[in-house]
């Protein structure tokens, strides 16, 4: 099964979130590294950055997280 993660956003709590949610909310600019988030088998909220699973080169890996381009990217002259 998978982990459900919980968001805690000054004193709100929000969730709960699968993994690929969580890396799209990240995206989004809704949570942030700062932020701290929990799940049943960790004994304390930790921040995002803490956690490993969540690390930039982690992250990577989660490309059905990111949105599709509509259009190609052009570079800027």
């Amino acid at each position: 099964h998978s982990v459900e993660w919980f968001v805690m956003k000054g004193q709100s709590q929000f969730g709960p979130f699968g993994g690929t949610e969580l890396v799209r909310l990240m995206q989004e600019k809704t949570v942030f590294e700062f932020d701290f988030v929990w799940n049943s088998s960790m004994k304390d909220w930790k921040r995002l950055a803490e956690i490993p699973e969540f690390s930039r080169e982690k992250i990577q890996n989660f490309k059905t997280a990111f949105f599709k381009r509509e259009h190609p990217r052009h570079p800027l002259k």
